[in-house]
C-alpha cells in the first residue's frame, strides 16, 4: 500500500474542509435566496431613489427660492397598497357569500376567494410573502365588520370570539333581493 506524504494529506483534508464550507454556504443560499433576491431589489431601488433625490436636491439649488433640502420634512408613503379597483372588494366579498346559498361563509373562504379572482394579488402575495396577505385579510376584515355595521351582512359568531368568522348576507338584504317591495317598506 503508498503511503501518502504529510503535505499531501493535508491538501486533501484542506481541500475536503474547503469543500465543505462551500456546500455549508451554497445550501444556506439555497434556503435564503428569497432574502438575498429581495435585499438586491430593495438595493437596486434605494441606488436608484437617491439617484432621483440628488436630482430633486440639485433642482432646488437651481430655483431663484432657495430651499434648503435638509429642512423638508420626510414623509412615508403606503408602499403595500392593495391595488384593487375602487368597490372591487365589497362586490367580490359580496359575490362570495351570495355562492353560499344561504350557508354563512367563513372569512378565510372569503380570502381565498378575492385572492383567486385577481392574479396580480397573487404575484404580489408570492413577492411580498405573508405581510402582504396579512394586509389584504385586514382591510377584508375591515370591511366585512364595516357591512355588519352597516346591516347589509350579519355575523353568526361572537365579536370577541377567536373562532373563524361566519358571515351572510342581511336577512333584509336578501327579503329586498327576492321581494323589492320589502326594501322599499324598510327604507322608507
Amino acid at each position: 500500500m503508498l503511503r501518502l506524504p504529510p503535505s499531501l494529506v493535508w491538501l486533501t483534508d484542506h481541500r475536503g474542509r474547503v469543500d465543505g464550507e462551500i456546500q455549508r454556504i451554497e445550501k444556506y443560499f439555497e434556503r435564503h435566496r428569497r432574502i438575498f433576491e429581495k435585499f438586491k431589489e430593495l438595493n437596486d431601488e434605494l441606488v436608484h431613489l437617491k439617484a432621483t433625490m440628488l436630482a430633486i436636491d440639485h433642482t432646488l439649488s437651481l430655483h431663484e427660492v432657495q430651499i434648503d433640502p435638509s429642512n423638508i420634512p420626510v414623509i412615508y408613503s403606503k408602499k403595500h397598497r392593495i391595488q384593487l379597483p375602487y368597490g372591487e372588494l365589497t362586490r367580490l366579498i359580496y359575490q362570495r357569500i351570495r355562492m353560499g346559498n344561504g350557508v354563512p361563509v367563513s372569512t378565510r373562504e372569503i380570502n381565498d376567494f378575492v385572492i383567486l379572482r385577481h392574479p396580480f394579488l397573487q404575484e404580489n402575495d408570492a413577492k411580498e410573502g405573508v405581510k402582504y396577505e396579512s394586509k389584504l385579510s385586514r382591510r377584508i376584515h375591515h370591511r366585512l365588520k364595516n357591512l355588519c355595521r352597516e346591516g347589509k351582512i350579519e355575523r353568526h359568531h361572537s365579536k370577541t370570539s377567536m373562532q373563524q368568522g361566519l358571515w351572510s348576507l342581511s336577512t333584509l338584504l336578501t327579503q329586498g333581493i327576492q321581494n323589492p317591495s320589502v326594501a322599499l317598506e324598510h327604507s322608507l
